[in-house]
């Protein structure tokens, strides 16, 4: 009985082995390759381009770390996944970059903070700027977020930003279309954003609906508005 469990098991162990080397010996070819994309200026030229150099390897020996980072290095790519389903396909989804603020004269920002640089910058001069240096610019960043989603729930700010401005030791400046600007000074963003949201409609209600031109919350109490 002995002798015949340890033949069995010696049979399995070759059995395995020999369906390892056979699986790592052969190509099984890639037949299909699915790429779905989310949003418009991803480059299916250049996509198209990356994922055929990798094709030759087959569906087992697919790099597919190799090919993610080659497809996430795209200028418009800002995430990407990769899946083998069986027998024989690929599938690939890629998610492009929602620019959401300029910074400096050739790169946009991101809508999760990455710096990129599309051909057709200029493009989306209407975004606001980030007048901020790149050391802070993931904490001012944070802040900017915090900022877009404040106005969307109170619609009696004003909305259209033109420029976001964090500098050490001066704070915070809010630009907005129209020439209002706002000074929050130095601390915490969140706070002095919400002092701001309460001060400004009242302000702009004392005065019959005229817009400000300057606002200023560098005070204790209060505000200066010219």
């Amino acid at each position: 009985m002995l002798i015949r469990n340890i033949l069995k098991l010696a049979l399995a162990m070759l059995v395995l082995i020999l369906g390892y080397n056979y699986a790592n010996q052969m190509q099984w070819d890639i037949g299909a390759v699915d790429i779905d994309k989310v949003g418009e200026n991803i480059s299916e030229a250049e996509v198209g381009g990356i994922v055929n150099s990798y094709l030759d390897q087959g569906w087992i020996h697919l790099d597919i770390v190799g090919l993610k980072n080659e497809l996430s290095s795209l200028e418009w790519v800002e995430d990407v996944k990769i899946s083998r389903v069986f027998p024989d396909k690929v599938h690939i989804h890629l998610v492009e970059k929602i620019p959401v603020a300029r910074f400096g004269k050739a790169k946009l920002l991101s809508l999760k903070g990455a710096i990129f640089s599309p051909p057709d910058v200029a493009a989306y001069d209407n975004l606001p700027t980030m007048e901020v240096e790149e050391n802070d610019l993931n904490y001012a960043f944070q802040a900017f977020l915090v900022l877009r989603e404040g106005l969307k729930k109170v619609e009696s700010l004003p909305q259209n930003v033109s420029f976001f401005r964090y500098k050490v030791g001066f704070g915070w400046d809010i630009g907005f279309v129209g020439g209002l600007t706002v000074r929050l000074g130095r601390g915490d963003f969140n706070s002095l954003f919400a002092r701001f949201s309460y001060y400004y409609p009242a302000v702009v209600k004392q005065r019959n609906g005229i817009v400000p031109k300057s606002f200023d919350m560098r005070y204790s109490s209060g505000a200066a508005v010219s």
